[in-house]
């Protein structure tokens, strides 16, 4: 719809809670800062972080790490149109495909504070184990050897570094 509309599109994904500058920060975004193409309105890590512009009360900024999580953004459309390219094949969470900005070339940047809350929505997501352990051992080595190789002897990897 961003592409075919020729707008910038507001894109929630979960459960969420929009705290009162909600609308202020939007507000900047569309009309006193326009140097961005994706920009994340929501985490679930904190992580360091360049300033690149300071607008009233909020920053926007470049994330040294990925912060996790895609429950609220906004894309341009000159960037989904991009996105969707490199889209093709589905094998990650959107998250970390957003996130891989060496695959698809689209910066993203980020507001702090982030004007969407997701600390104290409930989840409708019910299909999870609740007790999700991160993986270890000779899987982990694993998945790891396997991520080598794909970036390693594919021209277009699924992993980027």
């Amino acid at each position: 719809m961003c592409v075919a509309n020729n707008r910038p599109m507001l894109i929630f994904e979960d459960d969420f809670i929009l705290p009162p500058h909600f609308e202020d920060t939007l507000q900047l975004l569309l009309t006193e800062f326009h140097d961005w193409e994706l920009i994340r309105l929501q985490a679930l890590a904190k992580t360091s972080h360049d300033i690149v512009k300071t607008l009233r009360d909020i920053a926007i900024v470049k994330n040294h790490e990925d912060p996790l999580g895609a429950t609220a953004y906004m894309v341009k459309p000159e960037a989904a149109q991009i996105l969707i390219k490199h889209a093709k094949d589905i094998y990650e969470p959107l998250d970390h495909f957003l996130e891989h900005e060496e695959k698809h070339g689209v910066e993203m940047l980020a507001v702090k504070p982030y004007p969407v809350d997701i600390s104290k929505a409930q989840s409708t997501i019910s299909d999870r184990p609740h007790d999700r352990r991160p993986i270890k051992g000779i899987r982990k080595i694993i998945r790891s050897l396997n991520r080598m190789l794909d970036r390693v002897f594919t021209k277009d990897p699924w992993f980027p570094k």
